[in-house]
């Protein structure tokens, strides 16, 4: 895994960027992203054979969590410290035909439980609210009301996926 050739960042404000600067961020960003994919990837790794180690060295170097779990603390050559934690149990949101079929073996269970309802919008939202909030400024409204902000992502592409997409 070859660590990319560092290139100096441009800062220029973007209407001030030529295009051959455009080029050249693009190249940069593509790399970095696929070094940290890899570095990703080898971390992932990394950290699987962390957790093997602390789960078999729990019992005599682990300690209890608050929550009935265990946290082991692996530690580096140079000071730093690995610290693995499992989490202890935790109870789960029921669906309704689970609550139900506990009900049956444990009455007191709604004692335990508060029944949540969500309103999720339906597919056909976007032509139904005209029809059903016909004034444009209190469609807008509601709108805005229920409305969530969209996430902004950055996708790179190699030349040799970018031509396979083709």
């Amino acid at each position: 895994m070859a660590k990319p050739k560092a290139a100096k960042a441009v800062e220029l404000k973007p209407e001030d960027l030529s295009e051959k600067d455009v080029l050249r961020l693009v190249d940069q960003a593509v790399q970095k992203d696929r070094y940290i994919r890899e570095l990703e990837k080898e971390l992932k790794t990394i950290e699987a054979t962390l957790v093997a180690v602390a789960t078999l060295r729990k019992k005599t170097d682990g300690s209890a969590t608050e929550s009935g779990g265990w946290s082991v603390d692996l530690p580096g050559l140079e000071g730093d410290v690995c610290k693995v934690t499992q989490a202890g149990p935790g109870v789960k949101t029921l669906s309704a035909e689970d609550f139900a079929e506990l009900r049956n073996q444990f009455p007191e269970i709604p004692r335990l439980f508060e029944r949540v309802v969500k309103w999720a919008p339906i597919e056909s939202f976007d032509t139904e609210i005209k029809t059903w909030v016909p004034d444009a400024v209190e469609r807008r409204k509601l709108v805005t009301n229920v409305q969530k902000k969209g996430t902004l992502r950055v996708g790179y592409q190699t030349k040799e996926s970018a031509a396979k997409a083709e």
